[in-house]
């Protein structure tokens, strides 16, 4: 009679463990649709940060999700993607750049754009993220994060980190992660530089051309 109560207990015990996970993971998805549906990141979380003046730029940024990028400003991200990244691709042994593959994963229903542009509209840069739950983490993915040369080196690449960042710990994520192929110095610098450290959760195999790094918010 004893050993049938222990065991009832025990049922009981994992049917209440699998009844809280599932409740826990129910209720970071729901955290993440919700920031996800954010309508416009920008105005409603940092609206001090729409606007980047600093060493001789003077820009505007846009957030979008998007189905609101237009074609010709997609494509703009795309093509400027390609020539930021197509060669680190082609580097990487068993990779190589696909252009429907890339263009696939920046057509995503989840992905959010911010765009970096000047006051003619002309595009100089953007990053494109999307919210996600990663190892029981709510996250920001970065996926693309790309700057024309003209604006590189000047506190922008900064600036929407900080927006990222910002937006992140108002929406209730825990951390930023991204993926950077190691032989892209400039890129790996500029994360280091911004606190970014390989993940200790997501983890390549030794000898994978990328990292992926991450940038844990404090509780």
């Amino acid at each position: 009679m004893a050993g049938n109560k222990k065991k009832e207990s025990a049922r009981q015990a994992k049917k209440l463990a699998r009844s809280q996970t599932v409740t826990e993971e129910n209720s970071r998805r729901q955290l993440v649709r919700a920031a996800s549906e954010t309508p416009d990141l920008l105005t409603s979380l940092c609206p001090a940060f729409a606007r980047f003046r600093r060493n001789g730029l003077d820009l505007t940024l846009t957030y979008y999700h998007v189905e609101q990028l237009g074609s010709q400003l997609l494509q703009w991200c795309f093509d400027l993607t390609k020539s930021s990244i197509q060669s680190f691709y082609e580097a990487a042994e068993g990779w190589g750049w696909n252009d429907k593959k890339k263009m696939r994963e920046m057509t995503a229903s989840e992905m959010r754009y911010i765009v970096a542009a000047q006051q003619d509209g002309t595009p100089v840069g953007f990053v494109l993220f999307k919210f996600d739950v990663e190892d029981v983490r709510e996250i920001i993915y970065i996926w693309e994060f790309h700057l024309c040369e003209s604006v590189r080196r000047k506190g922008l690449g900064k600036h929407l980190n900080m927006i990222l960042e910002l937006a992140g710990r108002r929406l209730g994520m825990k951390a930023i992660l991204l993926s950077s192929f190691k032989s892209n110095t400039s890129a790996m610098a500029f994360y280091h530089g911004l606190g970014y450290v390989p993940d200790a959760v997501l983890r390549v195999p030794p000898g994978a051309p990328h990292v992926i790094l991450s940038k844990t918010f404090p509780p």
